[in-house]
């Protein structure tokens, strides 16, 4: 592949590339962080992690209230299939 740009076009493809690695570096930083998080959840108090994943995610998106709606009706069609079986 052959580009044929100006010096000052590529300068700012240069630029723009160091900044998108810079951006990368942030972001496996911030993965590592995360990942030190949960391990220090299992750890400290034996949760597990796809436990204390869900309940970060429930958090960030603020969406507890659907969670329960989910729930419920999951609850609801369950009872409705089995309980008149009993």
């Amino acid at each position: 592949m052959t580009i044929t740009l100006t010096r000052p076009e590529l300068e700012v493809v240069q630029k723009a590339a160091k900044e998108m690695s810079d951006s990368m570096t942030r972001q496996q930083a911030e993965r590592d962080l995360q990942k030190d998080i949960v391990e220090n959840m299992k750890e400290k108090f034996e949760l597990k992690a796809s436990d204390f994943n869900r309940v970060v995610k429930v958090y960030h998106d603020q969406k507890l209230n659907e969670v329960i709606e989910k729930h419920e009706s999951f609850v609801d069609f369950y009872e409705s299939v089995f309980t008149n079986d009993e």
